[in-house]
């Protein structure tokens, strides 16, 4: 359960630039790479997305930065609502949202209604040997979750385990595989 159910409410009881701030690079794409829970929230979750960006893409992140309880500062994708965020999702067609999810084992669980991307990028995934494992709770399935808020009301969510986000913090050779993997298999159509 989440501490707070609108970004709104997290503002009234949280201080910007101290518990958490905001960043995002417009490159004037149809796509846009987010990490809502970036920083200390899910950890990593900023990094990649921002490779994945790699100035081709709009960025956009929000980052926790206490020194403790960084999960309060989680808004759940289908509440996530911050104003910079969803300006940047109304202007392109294409959302892949990077999130972190508990596992000790490297595993990812895509979701979301773009079923063109998702297909291929599962598939690639899989050839290249990253473990793959189904989530009803973390499907991206809703109308309302942050990956499909935009401009066609579709998008990619890519949930990556903890375990898997440390290896990638770790290894370049492994999370350059993985952001090629996504980057080829995006779809702004």
């Amino acid at each position: 359960m989440d501490k707070y159910e609108t970004f709104y409410e997290l503002t009234q009881n949280e201080h910007y630039n101290i518990d958490y701030s905001i960043v995002y690079r417009l490159a004037n794409s149809d796509i846009a790479i987010i990490a809502i829970h970036g920083g200390k929230i899910e950890p990593f979750t900023t990094n990649i997305a921002d490779l994945l960006a790699n100035n081709k893409y709009d960025f956009y992140s929000f980052l926790g930065h206490k020194k403790n309880n960084n999960r309060n500062l989680h808004i759940t994708s289908t509440n996530f609502n911050e104003p910079i965020c969803m300006n940047i999702l109304s202007k392109v067609n294409s959302t892949i949202s990077i999130h972190g999810c508990n596992g000790e084992k490297p595993f990812y669980i895509i979701g979301g209604l773009e079923k063109k991307s998702i297909s291929s990028i599962e598939k690639e995934l899989i050839m290249n040997g990253f473990n793959s494992k189904n989530s009803t709770n973390l499907s991206g399935y809703s109308t309302y979750n942050i990956c499909n808020r935009n401009r066609r009301k579709m998008g990619v969510q890519l949930e990556l385990s903890k375990e898997l986000r440390v290896l990638m913090s770790k290894n370049e050779q492994l999370l350059n595989k993985f952001i090629s993997i996504i980057s080829k298999n995006i779809r702004g159509e």
